[in-house]
């Protein structure tokens, strides 16, 4: 692997002030309103708990406000653990893609970001604030209460990403997960890589269980090597040095995101590993990352293009053109590079 201890991403981890600079492209503007923090104004906020709307009640079709006219108003709710989600491309790219939609549906986007701890009826009050007409929903854990408040308010919602439940019947805009997972394994066993791991997103994450599930359905009963992230770089990290201490020969690794990859990269330097003489390196998303001069192979999803479509799909739903739950799955490719 070359570029020495001082290899770095080529990508810098957008901030939550950047997501809100790539959201005023957005028609109308856009704000930033996190959710459970201090920041608002206390009399508008006690405004709304005194108003007499049960806790969670979001207005159907709420009052425009002067400077969005007659324009819809979309929130893009971004719920997780403090600090953890924003190190990814994927959000700000998804929300560059939402954001040139709007234009053309002459909306405006508001962006909403609530910690996983926020009550969420304390989310849906602020989304009442915000007057919206509807919501895109992005990194809720299993059993979220906050897509049923919004939908029984008569709020249509959109998922980014396939539902953690099953069985509920909501529209939604993802990449095909489970193939990407797939190609990406099947690349490896091609090039005769026969100790192939995986970095895997969290258990209870739709976007973690398909893409391993993938990775699974390639290796077709041959040894499975699995270590759990969370995304980020720093639990690629963690990951790559507890298969290592697991299985030190092994060869090659996919990892469910381009930062967790980025993160094996930094651990097999630091353990001597050549990259890609003694282990190939996948990421998932192509967020154009790379380490050092090493640049890294991975699985290619339309993210911008998925950002535009969450939004064309919610505007119709607010526009009152097709009730009908909408599912567009995006096809997946391996974008050869350096790193496999």
């Amino acid at each position: 692997m070359s570029g020495g201890g001082a290899g770095a991403s080529a990508y810098r981890s957008p901030t939550v002030d950047d997501l809100g600079a790539l959201a005023s492209a957005a028609r109308g503007g856009a704000s930033r309103v996190p959710c459970g923090s201090t920041r608002g104004s206390e009399h508008t906020r006690g405004g709304v708990r005194r108003s007499g709307r049960k806790p969670g009640c979001v207005p159907k079709k709420a009052a425009r406000t002067p400077a969005g006219g007659d324009s819809p108003t979309v929130a893009l709710v971004l719920s997780e653990v403090p600090g953890r989600r924003f190190e990814q491309p994927y959000f700000g790219r998804v929300l560059s893609g939402a954001s040139s939609a709007t234009q053309a549906a002459q909306a405006r986007l508001t962006l909403t970001v609530t910690q996983s701890t926020t009550s969420r009826e304390e989310v849906a009050e602020r989304l009442c604030e915000q007057h919206v007409d509807g919501v895109l929903l992005f990194s809720l854990l299993p059993g979220d209460p906050l897509p049923a408040l919004l939908e029984r308010a008569g709020v249509p919602v959109v998922f980014g990403g396939r539902p953690s439940t099953p069985k509920t019947r909501t529209s939604y805009v993802d990449a095909d997960n489970r193939g990407g997972g797939h190609s990406a394994t099947d690349y490896l066993i091609s090039q005769g890589r026969r100790r192939i791991a995986t970095i895997a997103g969290p258990p209870r994450s739709p976007v973690g269980g398909d893409r391993l599930a993938g990775y699974r359905r390639a290796l077709d009963g041959r040894p499975e090597l699995v270590s759990f992230g969370d995304f980020s770089e720093s639990s690629g990290v963690l990951a790559m040095r507890r298969l290592l201490d697991e299985q030190a020969n092994l060869d090659s690794v996919f990892a469910a995101s381009d930062n967790m990859a980025l993160g094996a990269l930094r651990e097999l330097e630091h353990q001597g590993r050549r990259v890609p003489e003694d282990v190939a390196v996948i990421g998932f998303e192509d967020a154009g990352l790379a380490f050092g001069q090493l640049t890294l192979t991975t699985v290619h999803q339309p993210t911008q293009t998925m950002g535009q479509r969450m939004l064309e799909i919610l505007v119709s739903r607010i526009d009152g053109k097709d009730d009908t739950p909408t599912e567009a799955v995006f096809d997946t490719r391996l974008v050869f590079r350096q790193s496999a």
